[in-house]
């Protein structure tokens, strides 16, 4: 039997940039629609409503940040899978800004492979209709997610590290 998680990766800072609220959004629809946990980060806040829609039905964990230092994408990777084992979740469904799908389903995959589990990862279906350039603000306050050609830069640097490496740098 499938008991799902949802992992949501903020983009940017802070929670109320147009990245974030999409992310919540959709987040806060399959919660709703699979009756699902949450685990993420700070800068992904749920509103009133979007708790209100789900009839209460949104519980969310929320991983321990310093304001302004968001944790690196193989940290909330192994912390949700530590989550998932101890909430008994056996698929995690992510979102996540599209530009940045490939490295949080790696890193995900990683983090299930290293803990030993036999967790099934998804990625929010929503986030496939997207287009790359709907997840770069200017209002960001991570200079990164401002434009895609710097932030593209990086990510495929971080996807060409051997993970021996990448481990090293996103631990």
């Amino acid at each position: 039997m499938l008991i799902p998680g949802i992992v949501v990766f903020a983009f940017g800072s802070p929670w109320h940039i147009k990245p974030n609220i999409l992310l919540s959004l959709i987040a806060a629809q399959n919660a709703k629609d699979m009756e699902a946990p949450i685990y993420t980060q700070r800068d992904i806040q749920f509103t009133y409503q979007q708790l209100k829609m789900s009839q209460g039905k949104i519980e969310v964990t929320y991983i321990k940040e310093e304001p302004g230092k968001p944790s690196p994408t193989l940290r909330i990777a192994r912390g949700a899978v530590r989550w998932a084992k101890e909430n008994g979740l056996t698929c995690l469904f992510f979102a996540c800004a599209a530009p940045r799908k490939e490295r949080c389903r790696r890193d995900l995959e990683f983090a299930v492979k290293e803990a030993g589990m036999g967790t099934r990862i998804y990625i929010c279906a929503e986030l496939l209709y997207k287009k790359d350039s709907d997840w770069f603000c200017l209002d960001s306050t991570e200079p990164r997610t401002r434009n895609q050609e710097g932030f593209m830069r990086r990510e495929r640097f971080l996807l060409a590290l051997p993970m021996f490496l990448y481990k090293i740098i996103a631990s």
